[in-house]
């Protein structure tokens, strides 16, 4: 297949082949065969996330305003788009134009979209030397097939590596059966780089993978494999890599992974994994890990097994791993209480011997406190060859029902007593658990002294029972030489259905809150954007997609530590969303006395002939039409 690179004034976008291939390494090929990951499922409470972490990721945006949108790195086939596509009737985003404050020229992106609303072209551009017009930086374009399948995603760029991403199909699959890489060679010309074949089962999941590299013979050579099998439920129950030596296909022990086999219970736990390491040109089978489980389908036993050559039994006490080390069998052994909370975890190894060896213990106690709190006792120690369990770490938590941890305190055991080390208190509204800040402590000397603190401010209408939480500023301090000092304040400002529309970012530690860095967003709350299709970025949060964004501005002050509280315009953006009704997806009727006079690529390319993909077709009425070849 010979293709031409661009030719519109990107010259140098052209990147040698050889160092392309130094930096590609199969990125943008996706591993749809990835190892299988065993769980050890008890009835231990795990704490949500953090509420102050789902507000700072609330408060994200892009940061990088010539991040350009619309290429997916991981998956060039899955270009970066919005969850909810453009509907009947809706419309379709046409470009973003963006500024710096002090009135300079930053970016601009367009983008335009097949009938019925797929990604065919996004253009970037920045501003040109004169500083008045902007200039062509890249571009993303698309292919389809007549069946809507994605057939070349292409990437431009004059900062980056470009490429071209080939995708082949069997049939009337949905899925492709094979994946090229092109890059640029010296003289613009695409030159193929790095393949992908895939062999799917009727459910489509993936069960052999090859990569193979363009080698200097000017043929594919054969680099990676992958292969798998699955059970009814399409869970993976082998998992075995490959590498190409030059001759022949051995295990691939160069990753994290070697094969393994899975099996499972009836409710879906694991059973067993089964890992194999590569000997003797084959797989050996070297280590069992089972699972038991009782009549309330928790974890009561683990068990890992490792193959004694010697023996030719199950006794471990073998050299297995990069370095041989010894691998030796151990037991992971749980109880629980009438509630299905595990009291009591047991680990077990046996070293050397007959006989399993008790060497460390954890033991949890569960007191309720009231108002729906629950206190949870941790005791861990390493038991020593005496067997005596005397408790090294205690942990106390306090929960609320719903799992929110409310106070967290650790103790260590120094001269055999348990000392206080830690102590966390989270505070949350009344009744319905709404953030409000923590203090931690720090026990130094026997004496406990503050360590840090955040306060989240509500207003005083604030409506809890609304179901949104949308404090108006967070505190954040620090521990300094007399004490506590407040380093940090976040403020908030919120629109509808808990979409925040400001943020900005304070630096406190010169005692004066200086303005750092901040962003607004205007939305038209009017329009849901489920009726429009975007390119938006992997950053941009929830409420992006919820709400129909109009402008939007980004605030940097790098003068603060001058004590200046001014955003600094020269940096600091603004940025124009334009939007225009989507067509139905009726041709337009075209005249017919009307003569083509011209024809170019999506790149804007004049042709001679016919090409396939994507062709704009000039007519001698002044109309134009795109047409899919």
């Amino acid at each position: 297949m010979s293709r031409t690179f661009t030719t519109l004034a990107l010259v140098a976008f052209t990147v040698a082949s050889a160092a392309a291939q130094a930096q590609f390494d199969f990125t943008g090929f996706v591993k749809h065969v990835e190892p299988c990951q065993t769980e050890i499922r008890t009835s231990d409470r795990h704490i949500p996330a953090s509420p102050t972490e789902r507000l700072h990721k609330q408060a994200q945006r892009n940061t990088t305003p010539t991040m350009f949108v619309g290429w997916n790195e991981a998956d060039p086939a899955r270009p970066m788009l919005a969850p909810r596509q453009v509907n009947e009737g809706g419309e379709k985003m046409d470009s973003i134009v963006g500024h710096y404050l002090d009135g300079r020229l930053m970016s601009k992106q367009t983008f335009e979209y097949t009938e019925t609303g797929r990604p065919l072209v996004c253009r970037n551009y920045t501003a040109a030397p004169d500083g008045e017009s902007y200039q062509l930086d890249g571009y993303y374009a698309y292919e389809y097939d007549n069946q809507g399948r994605l057939i070349t995603a292409t990437k431009v760029s004059a900062t980056d590596t470009s490429v071209m991403m080939e995708y082949v199909y069997e049939g009337d699959m949905p899925v492709y059966s094979m994946q090229i890489a092109y890059m640029p060679d010296s003289t613009g010309e695409w030159v193929p780089f790095q393949k992908g074949e895939y062999e799917v089962d009727a459910n489509y999941n993936t069960t052999r993978e090859t990569f193979y590299s363009w080698g200097p013979d000017m043929d594919w050579v054969p680099a990676l494999r992958n292969e798998a099998t699955y059970d009814e439920m399409d869970r993976m129950t082998s998992y075995f890599p490959y590498i190409w030596d030059g001759n022949t296909w051995v295990g691939n022990q160069t990753g994290f992974y070697e094969g393994q086999r899975f099996a499972y219970t009836q409710n879906g736990d694991d059973a067993q994994q089964i890992d194999y390491t590569w000997e003797n040109n084959d797989w050996l089978e070297y280590k069992h890990i089972d699972y038991t489980y009782n009549d309330a389908a928790l974890l009561t036993l683990r068990e890992e097994l490792y193959w004694n050559r010697e023996k030719q039994d199950w006794s471990g006490d073998d050299g297995y791993g990069q370095w041989g080390d010894k691998k030796y069998n151990s037991r992971d052994c749980y109880e629980y209480d009438e509630y299905g909370r595990v009291v009591l975890n047991d680990f077990y190894r046996k070293k050397k011997t007959d006989d399993y060896i008790n060497i460390w213990r954890a033991v949890y106690e569960y007191n309720p406190l009231g108002d729906n709190v629950t206190e949870k006792i941790s005791l861990e120690a390493n038991i020593p060859s005496s067997g005596v369990f005397s408790p090294e770490r205690k942990t106390v938590e306090h929960n609320t029902a719903d799992g929110y941890e409310i106070y967290y305190a650790t103790y260590r055991a120094i001269d055999g007593e348990l000392t206080p080390e830690e102590e966390i208190f989270r505070y949350l509204m009344p009744e319905y658990n709404w953030y409000l800040g923590f203090e931690s402590f720090r026990y130094e000397d026997g004496k406990k002294v503050p360590s840090g603190k955040e306060e989240f401010l509500y207003a005083d209408d604030f409506d809890p029972a609304a179901g949104y939480e949308t404090p108006y500023e967070g505190r954040h301090y620090r521990r300094g030489p007399e004490g506590l000092v407040l380093t940090t304040i976040d403020r908030f400002t919120w629109g509808p259905r808990d979409v925040m529309t400001e943020y900005i970012d304070y630096d406190c530690t010169s005692g004066t809150p200086l303005r750092v860095y901040g962003w607004d967003v205007e939305y038209d709350f009017s329009a849901d954007c489920s009726k429009i299709f975007m390119w938006p970025d992997a950053n941009k949060g929830a409420a992006f997609y919820e709400n129909k964004n109009l402008s939007s501005n980004t605030y940097y002050n790098l003068a603060y530590y001058d004590g200046t509280d001014e955003w600094n315009l020269a940096i600091s953006s603004h940025l124009d969303y334009y939007y225009s009704a989507r067509q139905t997806g009726v041709e337009a009727i075209i005249n017919p006395d009307a003569v083509e006079v011209a024809r170019y690529d999506v790149a804007g390319r004049r042709l001679s002939a016919p090409v396939r993909g994507i062709n704009i077709i000039i007519y001698s009425d002044g109309t134009s039409r795109k047409v899919m070849l």
